[in-house]
């Protein structure tokens, strides 16, 4: 962790009220972490977040992550039911990922966020808008390394395609990915042969848009204006929708009967 980043977590702990805690006993055991969790759930009377656990337990986050893996399997171990947040501030989401990333001595991906934090990295992504902001806020250095591993890649390659239902463009995996499309370039050449490491196949541009265009319909009850279209990324379907409205039209049509 770099000296930003700690002073950034100190900043972060000191609004948040526990940067005066007392010196913590070191050589924790599993039965005794899990006892604390099981104790600070018991004052607050519900599953602690994280920063929540810090300013009331006699034991860090680090040494829970260290024993269990993951904050997760944590709770879980201690018979303490997980806990979805709606409203998380960014003060929470700065002290999980500088945490998750001093665990890891890295910048965490996506996946490895999702292992490790209580909370999840689309909920992250929601607050700042992309996983990329987010690590900015935070002051963790981008995942743009030349040297990733490949197969570090392609499972980035494959979970955002499997969160598309098909291959991603450049644009679709800048925004959805932990990692940048430069990155994938770097790794493999092109972004051509990427995707083939993946075992993907580039969607024909037609395909892709109508299945964009399917989902807003099925989530929005139609599709939305060109404006709305361009404002959140979608600037290829709106010129494809422009040079073929009929298409859309009917698809319209046959989703909202």
């Amino acid at each position: 962790m770099t000296q930003s980043q700690i002073q950034r977590l100190k900043r972060w702990e000191s609004l948040a009220g526990f940067a005066d805690l007392q010196p913590r006993k070191r050589g924790w055991t599993k039965d005794e972490t899990i006892a604390e969790l099981k104790r600070v759930a018991k004052q607050l009377g519900y599953t602690p977040a994280q920063d929540e656990f810090i300013k009331h337990a006699s034991v860090g986050i680090s040494p829970v992550l260290r024993l269990f893996g993951s904050w997760n399997r944590a709770l879980e171990l201690a018979g303490l039911g997980l806990r979805k947040e709606y409203h998380i501030s960014k003060e929470r989401i700065i002290v999980a990922l500088t945490c998750v990333a001093s665990k890891l001595g890295n910048t965490p991906t996506m996946v490895e966020f999702n292992q490790c934090a209580a909370m999840s990295a689309n909920a992250v992504r929601n607050v700042f808008g992309s996983w990329t902001a987010a690590l900015e806020y935070a002051s963790l250095t981008l995942n743009h390394e030349k040297n990733i591993p490949k197969d570090r890649v392609i499972a980035e390659l494959k979970r955002v395609a499997k969160e598309l239902a098909h291959a991603p463009s450049v644009s679709e995996f800048n925004k959805l990915a932990s990692i940048s499309a430069g990155t994938v370039v770097n790794v493999f050449s092109s972004w051509s042969r990427g995707l083939k490491a993946a075992g993907l196949k580039r969607a024909q541009p037609e395909k892709r848009h109508i299945h964009e265009a399917k989902i807003l319909i099925k989530t929005r009850g139609k599709l939305p204006t060109g404006s709305w279209l361009r404002a959140h990324g979608y600037s290829a379907l709106d010129g494809y929708r422009y040079a073929h409205p009929e298409k859309f039209k009917h698809l319209e049509n046959m989703i909202s009967r």
